[in-house]
C-alpha cells in the first residue's frame, strides 16, 4: 500500500518542526538557555518543550506504518507545542524576552504546527475504520 498525499505532506511537516526545533535551541538561535535552566519555574515549560518534540517524533517514525496512532500523537504534541510558543511569547517560560529571531522562527514554527494539526486530522479521519477514503466501492 502506498502512502496516501495527506500522509506525505504530514510527514514533510514533521521534519519541518524538528528542523525549526533544532532553530529554537541552544544548538541553533536560543541565547537564553542559562536562564531557562536556572529558574524552577521554567522546568515545566522544559518538559512541554520535550514532550511536544517527542510525540512528533515518535508520531514521524509512525506516520507511513501505523498513521492513524502517528496521527494522533502529532496533533498531541503540536497543540503543547504551540502553547509553549505562545507563552514564550508572554515571558511566562522564563522572565527574559525571547530575541528577534527567536520570535521569527516561533512564529513560523507555530504555522507549521497549525498545518500538522490539519493534516495529521485528515490522516486521522482516512485511516479510520470506518473510511472509504481510498477504498474502492462498486454500486
Amino acid at each position: 500500500m502506498t502512502p496516501s498525499r495527506n500522509i506525505k505532506i504530514l510527514a514533510v511537516l514533521l521534519v519541518t518542526f524538528v528542523f525549526c526545533d533544532i532553530l529554537l535551541s541552544p544548538l541553533g538561535f536560543e541565547t537564553r538557555g542559562s536562564a531557562i535552566l536556572t529558574n524552577p519555574a521554567s522546568l515545566p515549560w522544559l518538559g512541554l518543550l520535550f514532550g511536544g518534540l517527542t510525540l512528533n517524533i515518535v508520531s514521524l517514525i509512525l506516520v507511513f506504518f501505523r498513521a492513524r496512532i502517528a496521527s494522533i500523537f502529532a496533533i498531541i504534541g503540536s497543540i503543547g507545542y504551540i502553547i509553549l510558543g505562545f507563552a514564550d511569547q508572554l515571558n511566562l517560560v522564563t522572565s527574559l524576552p525571547p530575541p528577534q529571531l527567536i520570535t521569527d522562527v516561533e512564529v513560523i514554527t507555530i504555522v507549521v504546527l497549525v498545518a500538522t494539526i490539519l493534516f495529521a486530522s485528515r490522516v486521522y479521519r482516512e485511516n479510520s475504520p470506518h473510511s472509504d477514503v481510498g477504498k474502492n466501492q462498486e454500486t
